[in-house]
């Protein structure tokens, strides 16, 4: 196998899970009815396999999984609560503005750049943000999310990235952003070309993505999906982005993710600036993740032995992969938990499972609340502040027990 990104030889099978579903979030039931009409179920599901490359630590998945169904969950089936309607608390979005008003207005300002495009904005609520200390906002993505964001008086198209959308009425920008959307694509090289073709000479690349360096390094299996083709590294996404013209001019490593902003102009790569402790983490991945899978079922055990109720807070991805590769047995799960209300009623594609409100939870009194979603501090909060009386168990990013 060679490295897609940096051309190595140097690789290696990270995961091997078999077959995985397409969609990873719950859909209405009419939908889903018809949905299994309209897909065989052999094509809503796909190989989930990961190779890596030991020299500059990227993730890539093994075969380029269909398109047209994964377009067809973006575009239509594709459910996420609107910051901009205060559906949620959106701590990653606002860790980001901060991050962007502290260390990049200034460069821009300094700079003159005011023109801004977000690819993949959804609702537009940091273009909101943005528009508000001065910048000229356009956003551009495929879901529903962009009807929300045009209500609100945001400059947003709602269809897929091309960049023929705007070179053919001679429009570039002087800062594009793209936050967790280039580990969906099947050629990021292409796609970093084609943000360069609209992008000023002196214009910024800001780009934010999950770190996968940290979720091999703690044998999380959070980011894999078939909706993540390609997992960077600041080592990988550092060279992909000297092959397209751009250097690094700052990143921050939050850890499980990385925002870096780029300028054009080359910049020489080579494997001596890449983490050199990589291949021991290759090589002691898949025992942690059986020590992870070890401890959460552990901890199960001792519920379903009492026939307590276990339930997951979170119906989304994350939820999905606690059931698929945390291998947590389904029939253990009573139901789903979720504070989106456009989900309650809703069902999996796979499974069977009640999604429920957290009203209606406390009134059933779970034995035990397993939370998936990286937004954990804000779920354990909201448990306690509720009143529940259950035990909880974070499986990320880090597995860990609080008795009731």
């Amino acid at each position: 196998m060679i490295c897609p990104i940096c051309k190595s030889n140097n690789t290696d099978l990270l995961l091997d899970y078999g077959q995985y579903p397409y969609f990873t979030v719950p859909v209405k039931k009419s939908d889903k009815k018809k949905l299994l009409t309209e897909y065989n179920n052999n094509q809503l599901f796909g190989e989930l396999k990961y190779a890596t490359c030991k020299d500059c630590a990227h993730v890539y998945i093994n075969e380029i999984p269909d398109q047209k169904i994964i377009d067809d969950l973006y575009s239509n089936y594709y459910s996420y609560p609107s910051p901009l309607k205060k559906e949620f608390e959106p701590t990653r979005d606002l860790s980001f503005i901060n991050y962007f008003k502290k260390f990049i207005h200034p460069i821009c300002s300094a700079n003159n750049l005011s023109n801004l495009l977000e690819i993949g904005c959804f609702d537009g609520f940091v273009l909101k943000n943005f528009s508000q200390i001065g910048y000229a906002v356009t956003g551009c993505d495929p879901s529903d999310g962009a009807v929300i964001g045009q209500n609100f008086g945001i400059n947003i198209r709602k269809e897929f990235f091309d960049p023929r959308l705007f070179l053919n009425d001679g429009i570039t920008f002087d800062i594009v952003i793209t936050r967790h959307l280039i580990e969906h694509m099947a050629d990021p090289k292409k796609f970093i070309f084609e943000i360069e073709s609209i992008l000023e000479p002196t214009g910024l690349l800001i780009i934010e993505t999950p770190n996968v360096q940290d979720y091999v390094t703690r044998g999380s299996l959070g980011v894999f999906s078939l909706q993540h083709i390609t997992l960077f590294s600041i080592s990988s996404l550092r060279f992909l982005l000297g092959e397209c013209g751009f250097r690094i001019h700052t990143f921050i490593d939050e850890g499980d993710n990385l925002i870096i902003v780029a300028k054009k102009g080359r910049e020489k790569v080579n494997h001596s600036l890449f983490f050199e402790g990589y291949s021991e983490v290759f090589r002691s991945f898949q025992i942690v993740v059986r020590q992870r899978k070890k401890r959460i079922l552990q901890m199960l055990q001792n519920y379903s032995a009492n026939d307590k109720t276990i339930c997951i807070w979170g119906a989304g991805g994350a939820g999905l992969a606690a059931l698929t590769l945390c291998g947590i047995p389904s029939s253990e799960i009573n139901y789903f938990i979720d504070s989106d209300s456009k989900k309650w009623g809703m069902a999996y594609l796979s499974y069977s499972i009640p999604i429920i409100s957290p009203k209606e939870a406390l009134k059933k009194n779970p034995g035990l609340i397993i939370i998936t979603s990286m937004y954990y501090q804000t779920i354990q909060k909201a448990i306690k502040e509720m009143g529940f009386k259950s035990s909880l168990l974070t499986i990320y990013p880090t597995v860990f027990f609080e008795r009731a």
